[in-house]
């Protein structure tokens, strides 16, 4: 069952949509003017009055089904997958719905302290948003640090100076700073202090949020700059009628509602003349009822979890928004009425009184739109927010009378759990099996049904009594010098909206394709430092050298280990305090306990631990480093008086 996908119809003359040009994002090197961002031309939709009557047309959007294969215009990148870091000379702004990871556009990079540092500003959102839950280097996630209080045990938090913590690689060497696109909002001055030379106070990028990252040039661990994605609840400015408040919110009726009334990235209704608020507030009671989960606990019927381009075409971004609740948005020429995917009894008897003429039916969908089984794939933040496919919902009855299993495919960019994609998918499978379709040429009297509306419809001649049917679309129509109603129903029942808990299937937490922590490698145990004295050549007197042992990293992926040491009183690990390297995975210095075998000695006499190539380890760790062919051991020697030093591997 597919739902009419036009945005607006015209039986006499209708208006078509006047969408401007998408926003877009410059990137003007170092330095940014305060006209950053482009203008928008808010989308309208109204209807030509002709013959002194309005005609009002009514549309039904349908959720967004098939979208694999889709990429933003102009783009490669994936309608869902948004988590991408790009540098154009212009960009989309993003818009976040709920709560989503997303990357963003690289509006600002500069170097100071002779390229030690690289500061970058990652524009993420073109509006204020409610919180960084999350922020990601790479493939490192860490807790921000306004969102501390809901670390769980082991998350690694940024402090409140921005720097990530150890264990991490990146420990000491980036520093990351969120901006939230708050009225008034000012550059950071720790930037604004270092960048002086290319940013002033007046570079504050008002109406944008994102990030501000400095990183310290380390080769061993920035080949390159890492893709930095963040996990942020978005739109702050969500009217709820019920409450006359406005806040974030994931109430999937809510969030339609203030995209249909965004003056930038929406529609621009008015919402207090454009919006049916009792449609409204009901179709937001039923995305809040709680359903029961097979595991326990409880979560709302609908939510909604995603973000999208300004670029985006309205039509396929209202699309999404009411696929996360299976519902709808008709317009009736006035008003947009907001109705979630929840049965709705009808309140509207027609009988054959309200006819013109005879109804014109169709009993069976086409074989190229039956289907018997949905699957798709949703976002999942188990999966660190990559879409994964949901438990498909299969109709074993169905197939049989079709004689095969016939899957449809569907997307859902802004759905977050898999018990939430299957409730959709099932009302997707049940309302295409009831393929009645109805044409029923009208009077005057059906001039109070609406589309979105279902209604009872007696017809004696087709045994009918008080059936359910769906209205589809409405429009007026003129016939022998009258005016009537056409309408277009399709059969419905409760039972298609019906779920119980047991059919639910859950989602397995280990599906098998979960490989190591690329960021983490078993250190060696049991470190020992021994100084000895030993003489040199004849005449050049004695000298002092290190003899280091340890016992090897149990690690299946160590390919070698190194060495470092440093002062007691320096802080920090850098490329100075590395003695040596080797790809033993023994211990192969000279010692009493474990004499190394010729073909494992190290090449330097230097050792050090390592993870498997393009893996980086934490620094509590030991670095990777390419394997080294074995060669002949070597003692590295040390001035013998001399401040205390510290060795690591």
């Amino acid at each position: 069952m597919r739902l009419t996908g036009s945005l607006a119809l015209a039986l006499v003359l209708v208006a078509g949509p006047a969408h401007a040009d998408p926003i877009t994002v410059a990137i003007f090197g170092a330095v940014f003017a305060a006209s950053f961002w482009g203008a928008v031309t808010s989308f309208a939709i109204g209807t030509i009055i002709s013959m002194a009557i309005s005609f009002a047309v009514s549309a039904l959007l349908k959720p967004a089904s098939s979208a694999r294969g889709q990429t933003f215009p102009g783009t490669s990148q994936p309608v869902i997958d948004n988590k991408i870091n790009v540098r154009q000379p212009t960009a989309p702004r993003q818009v976040i719905y709920g709560e989503a990871r997303v990357g963003g556009v690289f509006g600002f990079m500069h170097t100071t302290n002779s390229n030690k540092y690289l500061h970058l500003i990652v524009l993420m959102a073109g509006h204020e948003v409610h919180q960084f839950a999350q922020i990601w280097i790479g493939d490192e996630a860490f807790v921000s640090y306004e969102n501390a209080g809901s670390a769980a045990p082991g998350d690694l938090v940024i402090d409140s100076n921005g720097f990530v913590p150890s264990p991490s690689q990146f420990a000491g060497k980036v520093r990351v700073r969120p901006f939230k696109g708050a009225p008034g909002q000012t550059i950071d001055a720790d930037l604004l202090a270092e960048c002086s030379a290319v940013l002033t106070s007046a570079d504050t990028f008002a109406g944008m949020s994102g990030l501000y990252v400095r990183l310290e040039f380390d080769q061993a661990i920035f080949r390159d700059i890492p893709n930095i994605t963040a996990v942020i609840k978005g739109k702050n400015d969500v009217y709820d009628p019920r409450t006359d408040t406005t806040g974030w919110s994931v109430n999937s009726a809510l969030c339609v509602a203030n995209y249909l009334c965004d003056p930038t990235y929406g529609l621009g209704v008015d919402y207090a003349t454009g919006i049916d608020e009792a449609a409204l507030i009901a179709a937001a009671n039923a995305c809040d009822e709680q359903v029961e989960l097979v595991a326990g606990g409880y979560e709302s019927r609908f939510e909604t979890y995603g973000s999208f381009k300004s670029s985006d075409q309205p039509k396929e971004v209202l699309g999404r928004l009411v696929g996360a609740m299976r519902g709808h948005a008709p317009f009736d020429g006035e008003r947009w009425r907001i109705l979630a995917g929840v049965y709705q009894t009808p309140t509207i008897t027609l009988t054959a009184n309200d006819l013109r003429s005879g109804p014109k039916i169709q009993t069976l969908t086409s074989r190229r739109d039956r289907f018997n089984a949905v699957k798709g794939v949703y976002i999942d933040p188990v999966r660190f927010w990559q879409e994964a496919d949901f438990p498909p919902i299969v109709s074993e009855s169905y197939a049989t009378i079709d004689g095969e299993a016939i899957y449809r495919d569907i997307m859902l960019p802004f759905t977050r759990a898999a018990s939430m994609a299957q409730r959709i998918a099932k009302i997707d499978l049940l309302l295409s099996r009831h393929e009645l379709r109805v044409s029923l040429p009208c009077n005057l009297s059906a001039w109070r049904v609406q589309a979105g509306d279902t209604v009872y419809l007696t017809y004696e001649r087709y045994g009918w009594t008080d059936k359910v049917f769906e209205v589809r679309s409405t429009s007026f129509a003129v016939e022998d010098n009258a005016l009537g109603v056409d309408l277009e129903l399709a059969a419905t029942s409760l039972e298609a909206y019906d779920w119980a808990t047991s059919e639910e299937v859950p989602v397995d937490p280990n599906d098998g394709t979960n490989g190591p922590d690329a960021n983490t490698v078993a250190p060696p145990t049991n470190l020992t430092v021994t100084e000895e004295v030993y003489e040199t050549a004849p005449g050049q007197g004695v000298k002092s050298r290190l003899l280091i042992d340890w016992d090897p990293s149990p690690d299946g992926f160590l390919i070698g280990y190194q060495v470092e040491m440093k002062l007691q009183s320096v802080t920090d690990w850098d490329q100075t305090h590395i003695l040596g390297r080797t790809a033993t995975t023994e211990t192969h210095w000279a010692s009493p306990r474990r004499p190394a075998s010729p073909a494992s000695r190290p090449s330097n006499g230097m050792p050090r631990s390592t993870s498997a190539p393009a893996t980086a380890p934490s620094r509590s760790a030991s670095r990777p480093s390419p394997r080294a062919p074995p060669g002949p051991p070597r003692r590295r020697s040390s001035p013998g008086p001399g401040p205390r030093r510290t060795p690591r591997c």
